[in-house]
């Protein structure tokens, strides 16, 4: 899943970016971890946010951005 750490970072990485692409980062962000069982790889958040905040994204192109397992932590 991602965490809140993460999803800081994202916002602090697109700080300098425009309200809208913020709004639409924070969107993606908030329906594909409604969408993803296991969440989504970190680093594919790149990758998502550039292409479904300049092009529409289905549920089924979100599917694609999905961690397929549960993380363990390897420690």
């Amino acid at each position: 899943m991602i965490h809140r750490k993460t999803l800081l970072i994202i916002l602090i990485l697109i700080g300098s970016a425009s309200t809208k692409e913020v709004e639409c980062a924070v969107k993606f962000i908030a329906k594909i971890t409604k969408i993803c069982t296991y969440g989504i790889a970190e680093e594919k958040i790149p990758i998502l946010l550039s292409k479904c905040c300049s092009t529409h994204c289905s549920k089924a192109h979100l599917k694609m951005f999905c961690t397929m397992k549960k993380h363990t932590n390897s420690s």
